[in-house]
């Protein structure tokens, strides 16, 4: 797709890439205004109204969402992540370790059989520890999601809020 193209009504630069941090003084003063409100209001009353107008307005103006902005609506959204969720990541993560250990073990030249062996014992002392056999079933099935275009979908691994972010 053209980048000129793909973002209507913003302007762009020299180089044809859309501008969109820069706002007239006159639509930033109104801008920042209506954000202060939000942020006023929000801290009042928690109402959730409040960060959506907010994220609304970041949008239409092409702005980045203020930090308040981001905690405010980041809690909600870390509050729904179920377990299954936890479950369903952890396993994905297992599985791909497993997967790349047995595709290391086959560039250095190794069976299958050795490689899926190898890999077990690679990640004897690591949360993708398994027998030989669990090493091939969770190779192929990765392998499996890659050819049917799946990997994307079942292997991204969100990126959690930690308490400490330095670790």
């Amino acid at each position: 797709m053209d980048e000129v193209n793909s973002h209507p009504g913003i302007p762009c630069d020299a180089d044809g890439i859309p501008i969109f941090f820069v706002l007239p003084p006159s639509i930033k003063a109104r801008y920042d205004e209506k954000m202060r409100r939000c942020e006023a209001r929000w801290r009042a009353t928690s109402d959730p109204a409040f960060v959506s107008e907010a994220l609304r307005l970041t949008g239409w103006h092409r702005q980045p969402p203020a930090p308040w902005v981001v905690e405010a609506a980041c809690g909600p959204i870390a509050a729904r992540r179920t377990k299954k969720h936890t479950t369903r990541a952890y396993n994905a993560a297992v599985r791909l370790r497993r997967y790349e250990a047995v595709r290391a073990a086959r560039a250095g030249g190794l069976t299958w059989e050795e490689a899926y062996k190898c890999a077990s014992e690679v990640l004897e002392q690591t949360p993708a520890r398994g027998k030989w056999p669990s090493m091939k079933a969770s190779y192929e099935t990765v392998t499996r999601d890659l050819k049917q275009g799946r990997f994307a979908a079942r292997y991204g691994i969100p990126k959690t809020l930690r308490a400490d972010p330095t670790t």
